[in-house]
């Protein structure tokens, strides 16, 4: 581990975290993404858990994004115990029972600046028995991103779990890795996103990235990893907005594969030409190859490609892509159009 300083390199420690506990089972994806006057188009996240709330304990569950309400993303619980919404209002994301543009909220987060919950920062704030909002310290909107694409530093590539903030952005900690546990978090002061095993204020860091946007989804400029004697650039680094709510899952039987640890959700749907604006489903998963086994395993929507879409396998043993050449759907390393 490193620190950066000034431009000096110097040693430091590492520490170890408890482990943590597993997410949810429910995962769906969403048909599309909101129309009309959706502000939140960059969004790269659909999916989120609420859980903490001390009085509200009926709205605590995972949400997934159904549609907009008031230009913004609207979002439903898939496993709470009644019915409940995350919005939009008057500059602060609640939740209601009541769903798209209700006043009578049971918890709020204000924060005017926030396009999307996911980068909503601050206290949430639950309604007690005398219609007063109080705050709840122990609520947090919980959600994955992964972050891959490092051989130097790949004992800190895989699954982070948003557990609070960090100098007024997400932070982050690494979850079921077998070495000391990382974090992902901001630095206000150099306005970079780091990646190190001390955590939030630390500059003892493996990866940073020059950028201050909202959240670690939406980064778009490049990463700088340690590769043992100096920060060298990887534009192959990237982390993706995850709707994996599930743990790790165990080791196969014989007879069943396993699911699949990895599957970021697309950022948007394809535009241009694509003609299967109708698609609902995202995700498949190839297996069965008996010579070509490169190519199995789990395949996400990621583009299109002669306008139709276009597939990356997530888990593939080498880089391997599905998309219609010539009137048939064909799996090749190459990528879109090749005939190889």
């Amino acid at each position: 581990f490193y620190v950066l300083d000034g431009g000096h390199i110097v040693s430091g420690l590492c520490t170890s975290t408890p482990s943590i506990s597993p997410a949810p089972s429910i995962s769906p994806v969403p048909s599309a993404l909101p129309t009309g006057c959706f502000e939140n188009k960059h969004l790269k996240a659909w999916r989120f858990r609420l859980q903490g709330a001390m009085i509200q304990t009926f709205a605590m569950g995972t949400y997934d994004l159904v549609g907009e309400c008031a230009c913004h993303g609207y979002f439903e619980c898939l496993d709470c115990t009644e019915a409940s919404f995350v919005y939009k209002l008057n500059g602060s994301w609640v939740v209601s029972s009541q769903g798209c543009e209700s006043e009578n909220m049971a918890v709020m987060i204000k924060d005017v600046d926030a396009l999307s919950p996911f980068e909503a920062i601050g206290i949430w704030l639950e309604r007690n028995d005398s219609a007063l909002f109080v705050n709840s310290s122990s609520m947090i909107l919980e959600y994955f991103v992964f972050l891959s694409g490092s051989d130097a530093q790949s004992s800190r590539m895989g699954f982070y779990k948003r557990i609070g903030d960090c100098d007024e952005r997400p932070y982050f900690q690494q979850i079921n890795s077998d070495d000391d546990i990382d974090y992902l978090y901001y630095n206000m002061d150099r306005s970079w996103w780091y990646v190190g095993s001390y955590g939030c204020g630390s500059t003892f860091v493996g990866l940073y990235s020059i950028s201050d946007v909202a959240s670690p989804f939406s980064i778009t400029s490049s990463w700088f990893e340690w590769d043992g004697s100096s920060f060298v650039q990887n534009d192959d680094i990237l982390v993706s907005a995850s709707d994996n709510l599930l743990s790790l899952a165990p080791s196969p039987s014989p007879s069943i594969s396993p699911a699949p640890s990895i599957s970021p959700v697309p950022s948007a749907l394809p535009t241009g030409c694509f003609e299967n604006k109708h698609l609902k489903a995202w995700r498949f998963r190839l297996q069965g190859a008996m010579i070509q086994t490169f190519a199995m395993g789990t395949y996400d929507l990621v583009g299109e490609c002669a306008c139709h879409g276009y597939f990356e396998c997530l888990d593939c043993t080498e880089a391997s892509f599905v998309y219609k050449l010539n009137g048939s759907w064909v799996v090749s390393s190459q990528g879109c159009e090749s005939e190889n």
